[in-house]
């Protein structure tokens, strides 16, 4: 018996091909940001950025500044961004990201925020928890850093005090005088006070 082959009608293989395409032009719309296009909540996301940046409550008073940065935009457009949820396209949000990021930190990443700004917390971690994150890594390697070298110039052995305690004792009065943990540098002053708090309660001998 000759073998039977089933072929599916062309009409029907063609609507499964557009159903198909249909479905990946779907999944790149999920994740490709488009010209003018509204994203929910990106407008209070891109308005903490301005606040950040110094440019504050600029949604209600100064639209106007924002525009004059770049000739080709208007006031009503950035208004627009500042107010409604519209996305800028890619090159105008580039712009305005790379302005308002340079104001910040000097390790501020502008496409970081510009992807906070699209994709919102539910996608993208806050760049601010991620720079509040590294400071709280800098003060802990200072905080060690001087606990070890207090008790090298008061000669304290390694098992006269909790490590762990000294640790938080230290971080806490770090953070209480306000040291910037990129500076690093602390006064005699301070380092004999810093002594007294970390040390002073839990010599064990």
């Amino acid at each position: 018996m000759a073998e039977v082959t089933r072929l599916v009608p062309h009409s029907r293989r063609q609507s499964s091909d557009a159903a198909k395409c249909e479905q990946r032009q779907q999944a790149v719309k999920a994740i490709t940001p488009l010209a003018s296009s509204a994203r929910p909540g990106f407008s209070a996301r891109l308005n903490m950025l301005c606040s950040l940046a110094g440019e504050r409550d600029i949604a209600r008073r100064r639209p106007s500044d924002l525009a004059a940065l770049v000739p080709d935009w208007t006031t009503a457009q950035v208004r627009s961004w500042l107010t409604e949820d519209v996305v800028p396209s890619s090159g105008d949000l580039d712009l305005l990201v790379r302005f308002l990021a340079s104001q910040l930190a000097n390790d501020a990443n502008h496409r970081h925020w510009e992807a906070f700004l699209l994709f919102g917390p539910d996608l993208v971690t806050n760049p601010l928890y991620e720079s509040q994150r590294q400071n709280e890594r800098k003060l802990t390697q200072l905080a060690t850093d001087l606990i070890l070298e207090l008790a090298r110039e008061n000669k304290l052995a390694p098992d006269s005090y909790d490590a762990q305690l000294a640790l938080a004792r230290m971080t806490a009065a770090l953070k209480d005088l306000n040291v910037d943990p990129d500076q690093g540098f602390i006064q005699d002053g301070h380092k004999r006070m810093l002594f007294a708090r970390v040390f002073g309660s839990q010599n064990r001998h």
